[in-house]
C-alpha cells in the first residue's frame, strides 16, 4: 500500500527574482522523492564609480589651469559645444561605464534531485547554474553532479559514500577590459566617429594614448578568453560496531581540481585620425599572443578513529582516538607564445618557434600532514559538560626534528537552567555558561620548503653578448623553522528566554605566537631580496573580542517569522617583532608594536597651503593650493620621520541583521551586514582629478569646484583615505 503526492511551489521574491518548486513523493516502498528547483534573478552593481559629465569636466580642467597659472584650455564658445553637444564628433558627453557595461546581468539555476531507500539510502542531484557579467562575455556557467548513498551491510557494519564533480567556467569571444583602463577615459573621449571609425579624439584634439584604451574596441577586436575547471570529490566512510558503544571507523577522500585558462590577444589594426584619416601607428596592436596555463591539484586524506561511549546512572562518558594522513600536490604550468599567422589559431605550436617569441614557467610543489588525537567527553546529569582534547600534527614542511607539535584543549560548560535553584525562573528555558583553552599550530604562512638550501635557475651572467645560464641561490634556508602557535582562550554564555529569544555572547583572547618574519639580524647591505631573506619564527599577535548573537522567533497563527542580529568586535595588536619595534614600510602599511597589523603608514595632511611662501616654507616646488603636510616632529622639515599610523583597512567590527517571514507556502527573507571604522586608500585615477590624464570622480568635486590638489603629491597622503 501506498501513497503519492505532487506538489508545486512558486513565487516571487523582492522583484529580484522567481523561485519554483515542483515535488513528488511517493511514500512505501523506498520512500521515493522527486524535486526540481528552479530560480531566475537579475543582478545590478550596488556601487560603480560616478564621473562628472564633459560640461563640469571642462569647467574644472579651466579652474585647475587657472590655478596653475595657465590659460583656460576651453573658451566660453567651446563650453557651449559641449554643453549643447554641438559637435560629438570632437567634443562628446560619455560616460564610458554606462557604455561598456550591462545595466544588469540575469543569474538562473535549474535543480534535479532524486532520493529514496531503506536499507540502501541513495540521493542523486544534477544542477545547472548561469551567471551572466556586467562585463559582456563573461559568462559563468557550472555543471554539478552528486551521489550520496548509505547503506547498512549487517547489524554491525555500515557503509556510506559522497562523490561530486562540478564543471564550470565561461568562453569570451570578446577582449578583456580592466577598470584602471575604464576610470582613465574622460567624456570628451569619442567611443565611434559619426564615419563609423574609432574615436581618436578626446576634448578636441587627437589623443592617441586614450584612443587605445576605448574599452568597446578592446571588446570588439581585442581577442578571446576561457576559463575552466573541474573538481571531483570522492569520499568513503565505514563503521564498525563490533560491541555496543564502540564504534571503529574509516574514511578515505580524494579531491581533484583541474584549472585551465587561455588568453589570445589579438593584432589590431591602428585607429583613423578623424581629422587628416591618416593611421595612428602607435595604437596599433602589432603582435599576437596566446596566453595558456594549467594547473592540477589533489589532495588524499586518509582517517581511522575508534570511539567508545558508555553511561554509568548520571555519567556520560565518551572517548575517541584516532589518526590521520593528508598528502596535497600542486602541480602549475604557464606557456606564452607569440606571433600567429593570425588571430584565429588556439594551439600553442601555432605561433612563432623562434624562441624569444615564447615563455614558459612552472612549478611543482607538495606537502603532507600526519597526526594523531584523542579526545574525551564527560557529562554529568547532562548539566557539567567537560570536553579534553590533544592532537599530536606533523608537517613535511619543517626540517626533521622540528615537524611534530602538540596542542592540547580543554573545555566546560555548565548548564545553570538544569539547577534545582532554576526550575522555578519561567522565563529562563536555556541558560548556559562556557569556558575553553586550548592551543593550535599554524602551517598556511610557511613555504613548502623554506628549511632547504633552495636553488633557482635561470640567465646568471652574459658572456659574448649570450645570456647564459646557471644556478643560484633562491632562498637561504632555516632549518630550526616550526608550527606557529595559537593560544586561545574563550568564555561565553548562551541563553534562551521567553521560549523565543536566543542570545549568545562570547569573549574571547587569542594569541599568535612564533609568526614567520624576514630575519632582521641580517642587514640591507647583504644584499638579499625578500624571496631570499630566511624566515624565522619570531613574531607574535594579539587579538581580544566579543561576539554577540541574538534572534526571536515568533509565530502568529499560520505567521512565523525569526528576526536577528549580530555583533562583532576584535582589537588586534602588534605584541612582538622579534628585535625591532617596527618593519621596514611596505608600500602604505607597516607593522609596529603595539598597533594593528597592516596600519596604513602614511603622512597628515592639513588643508592647503594659502600662499606660496607658506608652501616653500617645506617643499620650494609647492605653491598655494597644494596640500599642506603636518610637520610632526616640528624639524622644519618634511621627510619620512613625519609619517603616522593612519588607520587600517581590516574590518575589525562587524555587524549583521536578518529578518525570515514564513507565511504557507511563502516566505520573505532580508540579510544585511555591515562594517566600522574601515578606511580604504584611494590613489591615481581613483582619488585624483586629472591623474594621468583621466576624469574627474564626483566625489573629488563640490558644486563645479575641484577640492583636490593641482599636482599629485610625492608621497601618499592622508587625504586619499576613506570611511
Amino acid at each position: 500500500m501506498y501513497s503519492k503526492r505532487c506538489f508545486r511551489i512558486c513565487h516571487l521574491r523582492v522583484k529580484s527574482g522567481l523561485w519554483c518548486h515542483i515535488g513528488y513523493n511517493k511514500k512505501g516502498g523506498g520512500n521515493f522523492r522527486l524535486n526540481y528547483n528552479a530560480y531566475y534573478g537579475k543582478q545590478s552593481a550596488i556601487y560603480l564609480p560616478d564621473f562628472t559629465d564633459a560640461t563640469n569636466y571642462a569647467l574644472l580642467y579651466n579652474e585647475v589651469e587657472t590655478n596653475a597659472g595657465r590659460a583656460p584650455r576651453f573658451s566660453n564658445g567651446i563650453l557651449d559645444t559641449i554643453r549643447n553637444q554641438l559637435n560629438p564628433d570632437y567634443y562628446p558627453d560619455n560616460n564610458w561605464y554606462d557604455l561598456t557595461l550591462r545595466k544588469n546581468a540575469p543569474i538562473m539555476e535549474h535543480q534535479l534531485n532524486v532520493s529514496g531507500g531503506d536499507r540502501v539510502k541513495y540521493y542523486l542531484s544534477g544542477a545547472y547554474f548561469l551567471q551572466n557579467s556586467l562585463i559582456p562575455g563573461k559568462d559563468l556557467r557550472r555543471y554539478s553532479v552528486r551521489a550520496n548513498t548509505e547503506a547498512k551491510l549487517s547489524e554491525k557494519f555500515k557503509a556510506s559514500s559522497n562523490i561530486s564533480f562540478i564543471r564550470d567556467g565561461f568562453n569570451n569571444d570578446q577582449g578583456n577590459i580592466d577598470f584602471t583602463g575604464l576610470s582613465r577615459l574622460t567624456p570628451l573621449n569619442v567611443a565611434r566617429h559619426s564615419d563609423g571609425t574609432w574615436g581618436s579624439i578626446n576634448a578636441g584634439a587627437v589623443d592617441a594614448a586614450l584612443a587605445s584604451g576605448n574599452t568597446l574596441r578592446r571588446l570588439a577586436e581585442g581577442g578571446r578568453s576561457s576559463y575552466n575547471t573541474n573538481r571531483f570529490i570522492g569520499t568513503l566512510n565505514g563503521t564498525y560496531t563490533p560491541i555496543k558503544g564502540l564504534d571503529i571507523s574509516g574514511l578515505f577522500s580524494y579531491n581533484f581540481m583541474n584549472y585551465v585558462t587561455s588568453t589570445f590577444a589579438n593584432t589590431m589594426t591602428p585607429i583613423v585620425n578623424f581629422i587628416n584619416k591618416q593611421p595612428l601607428t602607435s595604437t596599433a596592436v602589432t603582435v599576437n599572443q596566446l596566453d595558456e596555463q594549467w594547473q592540477n591539484t589533489s589532495n588524499i586524506l586518509g582517517q581511522l578513529t575508534a570511539a567508545y561511549s558508555y553511561q554509568l546512572n548520571a555519567h556520560n562518558f565518551n572517548i575517541l582516538g584516532g589518526t590521520s594522513y593528508e598528502n596535497f600536490k600542486d602541480r602549475f604550468i604557464r606557456v606564452i607564445r607569440k606571433n600567429f599567422v593570425n588571430n584565429d589559431l588556439d594551439a600553442i605550436n601555432a605561433g612563432s618557434a623562434n624562441p624569444l617569441n615564447t615563455t614558459a614557467t612552472g612549478n611543482i610543489q607538495q606537502r603532507a600532514f600526519r597526526s594523531y588525537f584523542g579526545r574525551l567527553n564527560y557529562a554529568y546529569n547532562n548539566r557539567y559538560l567537560f570536553e579534553a582534547s590533544l592532537r599530536n600534527d606533523a608537517s613535511s614542511q619543517f626540517a626533521p626534528g622540528n615537524r611534530v607539535g602538540w596542542y592540547p584543549s580543554a573545555s566546560f560548560a555548565w548548564r545553570i537552567s538544569q539547577e534545582n535553584f532554576m526550575k522555578n525562573v519561567s522565563i529562563v528555558n536555556e541558560l548556559k555558561l562556557r569556558l575553553s583553552a586550548g592551543k593550535l599550530g599554524n602551517v598556511n604562512n610557511v613555504g613548502y620548503y623554506d628549511f632547504y638550501d633552495g636553488l633557482g635557475t635561470g640567465t646568471v651572467v652574459i658572456l659574448d653578448q649570450t645570456k647564459q645560464d646557471g644556478v643560484f641561490p633562491a632562498k637561504l634556508p632555516n632549518p630550526l623553522l616550526t608550527w606557529e602557535k595559537v593560544d586561545m582562550y574563550n568564555v561565553g554564555i548562551d541563553a534562551t528566554l521567553f521560549k523565543g529569544l536566543n542570545l549568545q555572547v562570547d569573549l574571547f583572547n587569542k594569541l599568535t605566537k612564533d609568526i614567520l618574519l624576514s630575519n632582521p639580524d641580517i642587514p640591507a647591505e647583504g644584499g638579499l631580496t625578500d624571496t631570499q631573506n630566511p624566515s624565522i619564527n619570531i613574531g607574535q599577535v594579539r587579538n581580544t573580542g566579543f561576539e554577540f548573537i541574538a534572534n526571536y522567533n515568533g509565530k502568529i497563527n499560520s505567521l512565523t517569522y525569526t528576526i536577528g542580529g549580530n555583533i562583532s568586535q576584535i582589537w588586534n595588536k602588534v605584541v612582538d617583532l622579534g628585535k625591532v619595534e617596527q618593519t621596514a614600510p611596505s608600500g602604505y602599511y607597516v607593522n609596529r608594536v603595539g598597533e594593528a597589523i597592516g596600519s596604513f603608514f602614511m603622512y597628515e595632511s592639513n588643508g592647503f597651503y594659502e600662499s606660496d611662501a607658506e608652501a616653500q616654507k617645506y617643499n620650494p616646488a609647492a605653491k598655494a593650493g597644494d596640500i599642506r603636510y603636518v610637520d610632526q616632529n616640528n624639524d622644519g622639515v618634511i621627510n619620512g620621520d613625519d609619517r603616522i599610523i593612519a588607520g587600517n583597512d581590516v574590518p575589525y567590527f562587524i555587524y549583521g541583521l536578518n529578518l525570515n517571514v514564513s507565511y504557507k507556502n511563502f516566505d520573505f527573507t532580508a540579510i544585511g551586514s555591515g562594517v566600522k571604522n574601515v578606511k580604504v586608500y584611494l590613489e591615481a585615477e581613483a582619488s585624483q582629478a586629472f591623474f594621468n590624464g583621466a576624469g574627474v570622480k564626483i566625489m573629488c568635486s563640490t558644486g563645479g569646484r575641484s577640492t583636490i590638489q593641482v599636482r599629485p603629491p610625492p608621497t601618499p597622503a592622508c587625504q586619499g583615505l576613506e570611511q
